[in-house]
């Protein structure tokens, strides 16, 4: 909270820091965009911007879905960043992330199987009591159903590794 006030929208929030710091405001977010996966459902990503004590954060997440469904996607740059780059470069991020589908439905029983060698998600907390439950290709699944997911490599050998948020799906 800012001067004991609050909460404030991303914009109000944004007027009060650029009065205390001298920052320049904001642009504002470009306006949502719909991308195709390769399994033919429409992704619209609505965006957002703001600014947080590290720098500027430039956001998209899926319109229509619980905070953590759906796909996710942020950058983070300097407070000085050029704000329509970054929202350049998301949009790229998203089109990407958006045409790489790592599940496929499985042929033999009800849910969904990996498609390929990789797979590639984020962690989520659990709403319903503790742990994490994990988002691929834009849809949540528990542990046990992502588990599941990886029924065709039993017995390989496996390596997770943790990447930046702004890789995150």
């Amino acid at each position: 909270m800012i001067g004991g006030e609050g909460p404030f929208c991303h914009s109000c929030a944004d007027e009060l820091i650029a009065a205390a710091t001298g920052w320049p405001r904001l642009e504002g977010p470009p306006p949502p965009d719909t991308f195709r996966g390769p399994d033919g459902i429409e992704h619209r990503m609505v965006y957002s911007v703001l600014r947080t004590p590290g720098g500027i954060e430039v956001l998209a997440e899926e319109d229509g879905w619980a905070v953590d469904e759906g796909y996710r996607l942020a950058l983070l740059g300097t407070h000085d960043a050029d704000v329509r780059s970054m929202f350049d470069q998301l949009r790229r991020r998203l089109r990407d992330a958006i045409s790489q589908q790592y599940l496929d439905r499985s042929a033999h029983r009800e849910g969904r199987i990996m498609g390929g060698m990789d797979v590639e998600g984020r962690l989520v907390w659990r709403d319903d009591g503790p742990g994490y439950d994990v988002v691929v290709d834009g849809r949540r699944l528990t542990w046990e159903e992502f588990g599941a997911a990886l029924e065709p490599f039993e017995g390989w050998t496996f390596r997770l590794s943790m990447l930046e948020i702004d890789t995150a799906q």
